[in-house]
């Protein structure tokens, strides 16, 4: 349901089984990339091979689930089943917003907590549900700027204690 296919396909039912009992399928981000880590980790392990890693009851998975769309702004209630099938066009365009505003805050928390990649990576989920998100260009804008100012004072920083090495070295063998 989350990338629209199948996990295991194949040419015929032999290839289709070995793939489900090697549990060979292409990473669900690569189908979709509205895919995030979170749903790909539940799908990971709904999947997995051992079935001791596997959810070990439908609740647990249905609690995992409900997790991951609260954290999107999305609640698993009836109420929302019904909105969809009364009006799907405009269900859709809601729970985008919705969804992009809740990507934003977990985005903005992330920059604050210093978790930049996150935080990018939460930001491209919003631009690839609405394109001219302006608040989350600029957030993306400046974090990228940070991220290559901080990679020059890394790089800048390692000059420096190679060159300070080099001259150790040098003092020490005269």
């Amino acid at each position: 349901m989350a990338t629209g296919e199948l996990p295991f396909s194949g040419r015929n039912p032999h290839e289709v089984l070995a793939r489900i009992a090697e549990a060979e399928y292409t990473r669900p981000s690569i189908i979709c990339s509205l895919v995030d880590d979170e749903l790909e980790a539940i799908i990971d392990r709904a999947l997995a091979r051992e079935p001791e890693q596997r959810y070990q009851t439908a609740d647990d998975l249905v609690r995992d689930l409900e997790r991951y769309l609260e954290e999107v702004g999305v609640t698993a209630t009836q109420e929302e089943v019904t909105t969809y099938f009364t009006d799907p066009d405009r269900y859709v365009d809601q729970l985008d917003k919705r969804v992009c505003n809740a990507l934003m805050t977990r985005a903005e928390g992330a920059t604050r907590a210093g978790h930049s990649a996150r935080a990018i990576r939460l930001l491209g989920r919003v631009l690839e549900l609405e394109r001219d998100q302006k608040q989350a260009k600029l957030m993306l804008s400046r974090l990228r700027t940070r991220e290559r100012t901080v990679k020059r004072l890394m790089a800048g920083g390692a000059a420096l204690l190679t060159t300070a090495a080099v001259s150790g070295g040098a003092v020490l063998c005269t």
